[in-house]
């Protein structure tokens, strides 16, 4: 079965991961632009990682906010900004998710209950090379643990 460009329905959706980075953001942005030229379904995931509470309370105390609140704040921001990205882009079929836990391993967990066909992360994220060196990079568990397509971009 094909959609009206003759594309077959298995590339019916993807999944964009974004923490709010430049580079999560250019993820979002091939995988928008991909979805607008197949009229596919783009999912866009943010995840909370547990790793990042020292961050957070900061955060919350600058705001005068629990860490939940916060947390929830700049999730929402990161899901809407990332959502209208794609939008103005093309796609049509935008849907958000928040899910928190391991980056990684709630991705993966993301695209199989969606049935996504190719899942987009940037190469770098919010957390920087210093983070990445001690901890390793989210992409690089993916290239590990993703079962289908992944799309690192640049």
């Amino acid at each position: 079965m094909s959609n009206e460009h003759g594309i077959p329905r298995e590339w019916g959706a993807f999944l964009a991961a974004t923490d709010g980075s430049d580079g999560a953001l250019r993820a979002v942005d091939a995988a928008a632009t991909l979805a607008a030229a197949l009229t596919a379904d783009l999912w866009i995931l943010n995840v909370v990682d547990d790793k990042a509470e020292p961050f957070l309370s900061g955060f919350a105390h600058a705001e005068e906010a629990s860490i939940g609140d916060a947390v929830d704040a700049m999730a929402h921001r990161i899901l809407l900004e990332a959502a209208t990205r794609s939008k103005e882009r093309g796609a049509t079929r935008v849907h958000t998710l928040l899910r928190s836990g391991d980056s990684a391993d709630e991705i993966v967990a993301a695209a199989r209950t969606l049935g996504v066909s190719c899942i987009f992360v940037g190469r770098r994220g919010a957390g920087g090379r210093l983070a990445q060196a001690l901890m390793g990079s989210v992409s690089q568990k993916l290239a590990g643990l993703s079962p289908i397509m992944l799309g690192i971009v640049p």
